[in-house]
């Protein structure tokens, strides 16, 4: 999965991703200007984290979805604190992620620590869409956001989460 975000480039755009099977581990992903990625989990299990990486540069052209998985994991292979992260904790220099959808998916985790679906860490995100989603009891929340500066959407979700939305200053 990450070798295909490596590929990404304006000539490929949209570039859609058809996953074949479950994914472990973390993947970053770098958003480029021009580029559509479309991820299509195909209902498979995603037990890790996508990192998205908006390079503070806030692409208006570029675009990121994710859908169709479902997102599971435990103590040994959360290493953050979220399964979709905008931006990455911490540096700065990841953050101002442009045009995320979330779809389709769903949360799951038997982790001992909070785990959220969706976090901002660093803010100053542009359209950030979640659609259709459904967070599991166990989960934190289905978001926590930093700082979404322009364009957050809600819609179809069902959160059975203790938590459900922590907005902050968005």
């Amino acid at each position: 999965l990450s070798t295909a975000f490596d590929l990404a480039a304006a000539e490929y755009s949209p570039l859609n991703i058809l996953v074949k099977d479950d994914v472990t581990g973390n993947v970053t992903a770098e958003q480029k200007a021009n580029v559509e990625v479309i991820v299509e989990g195909n209902n498979h299990s995603y037990n890790g984290a996508l990192l998205i990486n908006g390079k503070s540069s806030r692409f208006a052209t570029a675009g990121m979805t994710i859908q169709n998985f479902n997102f599971t994991g435990d103590d040994a292979s959360i290493t953050t604190d979220a399964y979709i992260n905008l931006g990455i904790k911490g540096d700065t220099n990841t953050r101002y992620t442009s045009n995320v959808t979330v779809k389709d998916c769903t949360f799951s985790t038997t982790a001992t620590k909070d785990v959220v679906a969706v976090k901002s860490y660093t803010g100053g995100d542009h359209n950030v869409n979640i659609i259709g989603c459904t967070v599991n009891a166990g989960m934190h929340s289905l978001a926590q956001f930093t700082n979404i500066e322009k364009g957050l959407k809600f819609e179809g979700c069902e959160v059975y989460s203790k938590n459900g939305l922590n907005l902050n200053n968005t």
